[in-house]
């Protein structure tokens, strides 16, 4: 008898600790369940270690515009959540900047470019060659270096034939003469939270 009052005590507790949880479904008015959708939730990027990711890929797009990314996490986590939001598998750029967004459980991480609005990635640049801050890259033109120019020097400095990544942000690099056209394109981005 003291065993069946002790199981039943035991049961009681149970059922009195789970009463109301259900996995991932909402109580109906009927008493019916119904399954809620599952949505990526972006962690805090102290959560993730952008310092060591692997740049896995890029996108540039305008403000409000949105990218789709083939992700191997449903957890996606923003290194600067104020550049982006991040709905399922769908990145939506909030403000101009540049933000990683990590994977978690991997090692890998995704620049997301945001330029302002009317400003777009230049065809007649290519792909843009990503560089972190600090980071130099060397560029050859049919002039002289010093008649190279750059369309966001806040984002790189040219030093002669150099190109030196100073703050996260996308850039082109004219370096054509008057009869041949030469472009560089330059993806900078820092590994920084917010």
């Amino acid at each position: 008898m003291k065993k069946l009052l002790i199981f039943a005590l035991a049961l009681t507790m149970l059922l009195v600790s789970c009463k109301g949880k259900t996995n991932n479904a909402d109580t109906t008015e009927n008493g019916t369940t119904e399954p809620q959708a599952t949505e990526t939730v972006t962690e805090k990027a102290a959560d993730f270690d952008f310092e060591n990711a692997l740049i896995n890929g890029y996108c540039i797009v305008n403000i409000g515009g949105t990218a789709e990314i083939e992700w191997e996490s449903d957890t996606l986590i923003l290194s600067r959540p104020s550049v982006a939001e991040v709905n399922g598998k769908t990145v939506t750029a909030k403000a101009e900047g540049v933000t990683l967004i990590g994977c978690e459980g991997t090692d890998k991480a995704y620049i997301l470019c945001v330029l302002p609005d009317g400003e777009t990635q230049d065809p007649m640049a290519g792909t843009p060659t990503l560089l972190e801050v600090g980071q130099t890259a060397f560029v050859e033109g049919f002039g002289a270096a010093d008649g190279y120019s750059s369309s966001n020097t806040e984002a790189v400095a040219l030093e002669g034939t150099t190109v030196r990544a100073k703050a996260p942000g996308y850039a082109v690099v004219d370096v054509s003469n008057v009869s041949m056209p030469k472009f560089f394109s330059f993806l900078v981005f820092d590994r920084t939270t917010e």
